[in-house]
């Protein structure tokens, strides 16, 4: 399958949106990834409104399904943040869905988000490392990532 470049391409686009894109969510799935632990549940307990705790759910769901970090547009998780208050806040009228969020606090989350699933973010030192080992396993190695990024590691 060619793409317009040089290289083969392997995948179909709509291949690559399921693999790197927003996790779509049938109603089970929302009610799995959306569940929160004990530990979860004290975490978002110390986010203070309810928009950030649903932005958080909805980050941490999507974690949970892809083992991958998002920054998305409000029209594209308005279903899942509707469920998310809907489930969690019943109490609450109306709730801002926009969940248009600073950087801070998108990062924060994040790393909320990572240590509440065991992960942290791939620092040179870690990637390096990876390499090292990768190439003394396999002798040639060629490592590629979407954006050349090896964002995470898990432990």
């Amino acid at each position: 399958m060619k793409r317009g470049g040089k290289r083969m391409a392997v995948l179909r686009d709509e291949e690559i949106k399921q693999i790197y894109g927003l996790p779509r969510f049938t109603e089970e799935q929302r009610n799995t990834y959306f569940a929160l632990n004990p530990a979860e549940k004290q975490e978002v307990a110390k986010l203070r409104s309810v928009k950030t705790r649903v932005y958080f759910i909805v980050q941490l769901g999507y974690f949970k399904a892809k083992k991958k970090l998002f920054v998305f547009e409000p029209a594209d998780v308005k279903a899942d943040a509707s469920h998310i208050l809907q489930r969690f806040y019943p109490e609450q009228d109306e709730c801002d869905t926009n969940l248009i969020f600073s950087y801070y606090i998108r990062n924060d989350h994040q790393k909320r988000i990572l240590r509440l699933m065991n992960y942290q973010r791939a620092t040179d030192q870690i990637r390096s490392d990876l390499l090292q080992k990768a190439i003394a396993l396999g002798g040639r190695i060629r490592i590629w990532t979407k954006n050349n990024d090896l964002s995470l590691v898990a432990f």
